[in-house]
This record gives C-alpha cells, sequence and structure tokens, in this order.
C-alpha cells in the first residue's frame, strides 16, 4: 500500500470531520487522490468507491465532486482569497462557480457568502445568468470537459431536447448515450428522456444517466470488462 496515498487518505478523514469550514482543504485532498488514482493504492475499484466506503471517507459523491470542484475553480485556476470563499460556504460557490470568470468572481463570491441561497438564485436570473439550482443539467460543461481530458470523443447533442439525450459519448471502441443530471436529480426526467432511455435499453444499447465524468468512466469499465477486453 503506498505510503503516500495512506497518508493522504488519513488527512481526508480528519477534514472529512472537521466539517463546513474545511470544506477548501478537504476538497483539495480530495482533487489529488483522485489526480493522483491514489485510492487505487488503498484498494479501491474507483474513485467513487473509495468515497462511498463505509468504513472509510463515507461521503456523498454530490458533495465531494463539489468541495473538488469548488478547489479547482476558486483556488487553482481563479486564486481566490481563502476568507471570502470561507464566508460563502462550499454550498454557494457551487452554485455560482459556472459563471464565475476573473472579472466577476469577486462580486459573486461576496454576494454567495451575504445572500440565502434563493436570493443568490434571484441574483443571478436578474444577472441573465442560469442559477446552477434546480436546473438539472448546470454540470454538464465540466463532465464534457472531463470526459474530454481522459481521452473521449464527446457530441454534445443537449439543444436538440425531446427524445435526444444530452451527450453521445465514445471511448475504446465503444458508443455511450449519457443524460446528464445533477447529483440527487437523477430521477428528474422528462417524458422525452424517459422513452429515450428506456427504448434505447430495450434495443440492447447502454444507455445512463450520470451526474460526473466518474458515472461515464464507470459505465465503460462495465462495457469493456463486458466485451472481455
Amino acid at each position: 500500500m503506498s505510503n503516500e496515498a495512506w497518508e493522504r487518505h488519513k488527512c481526508i478523514l480528519e477534514w472529512r470531520r472537521i466539517g463546513e469550514t474545511s470544506f477548501l482543504e478537504l476538497g483539495k485532498e480530495l482533487y489529488e487522490m483522485r489526480e493522483t488514482r491514489g485510492w487505487e493504492k488503498l484498494g479501491h475499484v474507483t474513485f467513487n468507491a473509495y468515497l462511498a466506503d463505509p468504513d472509510g471517507v463515507n461521503m456523498k459523491k454530490s458533495a465531494a465532486y463539489a468541495m473538488i470542484g469548488n478547489y479547482k475553480r476558486y483556488k487553482l485556476e481563479l486564486n481566490c482569497p481563502t476568507v471570502g470563499l470561507l464566508t460563502a460556504g462550499w454550498g454557494k460557490l457551487d452554485v455560482v462557480r459556472p459563471h464565475v470568470t476573473e472579472e466577476n468572481v469577486e462580486e459573486w463570491v461576496r454576494k454567495a457568502g451575504v445572500l440565502s441561497r434563493s436570493s443568490l438564485s434571484l441574483a443571478m436570473e436578474e444577472a441573465g445568468m442560469r442559477p446552477k439550482y434546480p436546473k438539472p443539467d448546470a454540470n454538464q460543461l465540466q463532465i464534457v470537459d472531463d470526459c474530454r481530458a481522459v481521452g473521449m470523443y464527446v457530441w454534445d447533442l443537449s439543444k436538440l431536447g425531446g427524445e435526444v439525450l444530452d451527450l453521445m459519448v465514445f471511448w475504446h471502441g465503444e458508443m455511450l448515450p449519457v443524460e446528464i443530471k445533477m447529483p440527487g436529480c437523477e430521477n428528474d426526467l422528462t417524458d422525452g428522456e424517459r422513452t429515450a432511455l428506456r427504448i434505447l435499453r430495450e434495443r440492447g444499447i447502454p444507455a445512463i444517466v450520470a451526474t460526473c465524468a466518474e458515472d461515464v468512466q464507470e459505465a465503460f469499465e462495465e462495457m469493456i470488462n463486458a466485451n472481455g477486453e
């Protein structure tokens, strides 16, 4: 077992225990664990399995990916001051994250720190933004980016609507139709989406509802293993 992975695992458990004010450090350690694939060295098949281990991190996937995304965007990419981020909290930072830029991040971090979740969503609507919640697919761009980062070829079909699922993803000789939903909204499907998923599966074509790129990768790995590759 890798000493580095084990030490990172213990650090994640500690930050997990400390709670809300630690979300940036927890996000950092989770990000590094995912990027270095330390979960493999600890005997887990996937990063999601590592998160779900009841004797380990035992953390909801939605919260973990929100903290990872917040750390990556606000600290690695935008280098935001820690104090303002801690004041805002990880939940509201996750709401505005798809819309922040170098030019507006200070404004929206400040608003996230002083406004309630509902008031923040209203302010975003008034600014012409699409709030991340309750809209179910505002995580789509991140998922597409993450899939492409590991070599997947992605067609974004989300503007077609109806019975066309959001993405068509190709990897290792396999094809996967994917409908994107926010974590916790996996069953919030339109009639067209339900029909598409049902018909595709009846025709023997794997089709999934995904809340993160890990879901897509796991589906591909299951397909590849089933085909004996």
